[in-house]
């Protein structure tokens, strides 16, 4: 193999072990949250969405899902505030780049 493939190869290999290490325990959470027992046990011996009512039926967990869902909304809107700013910001910028590079003042 040459060098740049074997650079690809390692950067795919690292990439898609970092999602693993991400993604494969959040997986392992959302079957554990449709187990029927109370103990978690491997293999899962039924499947209930008793959890999910039971969690909603909690002040405590329907107060903290209200105060993320309000994050949420706060962000989705300075994001669409600042989003066309920014957005004219980065354009000027790029042209601006091509404009120097496309005449630079050394030609004059």
């Amino acid at each position: 193999m040459t060098n740049a493939r074997m650079s690809r190869f390692g950067l795919r290999a690292a990439a898609a072990l970092t999602l693993a290490f991400i993604y494969v325990p959040l997986f392992v959470i959302l079957l554990y949250a449709f187990n029927e027992r109370r103990t978690q046990s491997w293999p899962i011996q039924g499947w209930t969405l008793d959890w999910f009512s039971k969690a909603l039926d909690n002040p405590g967990v329907r107060e903290a899902l209200l105060t993320s869902l309000k994050a949420a909304a706060g962000a989705t809107v300075i994001a669409l505030v600042l989003e066309p700013s920014a957005t004219i910001d980065v354009g000027e910028a790029v042209i601006a780049l091509v404009r120097v590079e496309a005449f630079p003042a050394t030609t004059v």
